[in-house]
Order: structure tokens, then sequence, then C-alpha cells
């Protein structure tokens, strides 16, 4: 297709070889031949033969110019570069000890109490007493169950 547009170019508007450049290039559909092909059971399926229409333009220009489409992705692709470098450049700039504080101040935590256990020992008696009818076994003073105490059923 090309070759037969360059000799379309120099036979019939006399431009030079050399100097032509391919300026734009489009495909537009044509028009469709339609067939039938026999298939089972005496019935038919349609065939569709598409054709197109081939467009080549030529220019005797040397400087081309670019799409515009073409033009925004290089500034895009710019622009981003910049950003990146300009980013990794005040990555850089700043300290180690400023970019990576390592693990933050820890909080310690406050040492338990005879408090903390007698609170554990209220709750287990809150708990026993809860459940209903039943007697709890006698506790001593540090919350164990007094030995041959177990209640009632044993």
């Amino acid at each position: 297709m090309l070759h037969s547009a360059i000799s379309n170019a120099e036979n019939n508007h006399a431009m030079v070889r050399d100097d032509m450049t391919v300026s734009a290039v489009w495909v537009d559909e044509g028009t469709t031949l339609k067939r039938w092909r026999p298939r089972a059971r005496g019935r038919a399926t349609r065939i569709r033969k598409r054709t197109c229409h081939i467009t080549i333009v030529l220019s005797d220009e040397i400087e081309v110019k670019r799409p515009k489409a073409a033009v925004e992705q290089v500034q895009v692709r710019r622009r981003r570069r910049a950003r990146t470098e300009a980013s990794t450049a005040a990555a850089a700039a700043v300290p180690a000890t400023a970019r990576d504080p390592g693990p933050g101040p820890v909080a310690e935590a406050e040492p338990a109490g005879d408090d903390a256990e007698v609170a554990d020992v209220d709750a287990v008696d809150d708990a026993d007493s809860a459940v209903g009818d039943e007697d709890p076994a006698p506790r001593d003073a540090d919350g164990s169950i007094e030995p041959g105490d177990e209640g009632e059923d044993a």
C-alpha cells in the first residue's frame, strides 16, 4: 500500500521520493459482501466478507508534526519525572534520624499491686453469688477454698 501511494505521488503530483513523509493514515469500513454457507439439516449460515478503505496521506514537508495527544503524553511524563526527582532530592536532604525516628516511646505498664488481686477475688465472689440459689464454698482471706468445706453436695 505504501509503495503504491509513493508511486502515485511521484507520477501524479510530481513529488520527490526522498522528501516524502507519511503525514496521516486511516482505515474506514468498506462494503460487506454477504455469502451463504450450507449447514446441517438444510440450514444456511451467513458469511460476511468485510472490506475496508485504507487512506495514506503523503507530504513533502520535512518537519513532521506530532499529534496533539502524543505531545501531551510527553509533557505529562516530563512533569512526573520532575516531581519524582524533586521528592527524591528532598528525601535525600533530610537527615536519616529525622526520616526514621524508630519505635516511639513505649508506655510503661503500672505494676500490679495487692489491690488488683483483691479486685479479681471480689469479681470471682460476685460471679459466684450471681449464679443463683447455690451456696458458694467458704473461702479463706486469700480467696482459696477451705479443705473439707467444698459445699453441701459432697
